[in-house]
């Protein structure tokens, strides 16, 4: 039910703002191969001693996060108390008192977090990231491959899924490069064609990527 109220809220709105066009991503997936050997490492960058990470499931968690720190945004902050929990997560990164980023997994069809790519996921098996967003005054502290490390490494100590996505537009210079130092491996171009309410994809794999 949750997949086709989605859908429909997002159809109407699509129809309504683009009916016609295509957009290119780059498509990257981080594979874990043996999921229940959780000796393994997640290689990447650490957060230093001047932030602090919280990884947020519940309202509960969230409050706890937010304990002693300050949002400027309080559309955000409300629209993460409705949808924590609701098949998303949210990890947060403070420097002192202030967001300075914030990385979405979605773990099940919502639609605060919607993507286009959802239709491609098994929800059952894998979780896709996204949106992730770093402050302006925070980038160019290598935020976002950090946040992207600790979220692999928060799901693979669950040992329940088998993959992780994301993806990020071709021409979004920072985001790949921050994708690129992190755990996630590029595995192909995936081309995607809007007409009316509909998307359909085509993934171009990477030996072919020029």
């Amino acid at each position: 039910m949750q997949k086709w109220i989605v859908l429909i809220s997002h159809f109407l709105k699509k129809a309504l703002r683009k009916p016609f066009g295509s957009d290119s991503y780059y498509s990257s997936q981080e594979s874990f191969l043996y999921l229940y050997n959780l000796s393994d490492e997640v290689a990447g960058p650490v957060a230093s001693a001047a932030y602090q990470m919280f990884f947020v499931s519940s309202v509960t968690e969230l409050d706890q996060a937010l304990e002693g720190k300050k949002l400027e945004d309080a559309v955000f902050e409300k629209y993460m108390r409705l949808n924590i929990g609701k098949n998303s997560q949210v990890l947060l990164i403070f420097k002192g008192a202030d967001l300075a980023h914030y990385s979405w997994v979605a773990r099940g069809w919502n639609a605060y977090i919607f993507d286009e790519y959802f239709s491609e996921i098994d929800f059952k098996q894998e979780a896709h990231v996204g949106p992730c967003v770093t402050y302006k005054e925070f980038r160019g502290e290598g935020l976002y491959p950090i946040a992207l490390t600790e979220i692999c490494r928060k799901l693979k100590e669950e040992a329940l899924l088998s993959k992780i996505s994301i993806r990020t537009l071709t021409t979004n210079t920072p985001s790949i490069k921050g994708v690129c130092k992190s755990p996630f491996n590029l595995v192909g171009k995936l081309l995607e064609s809007n007409m009316f309410f509909m998307s359909f994809f085509k993934v171009q794999p990477q030996s072919q990527i020029e």
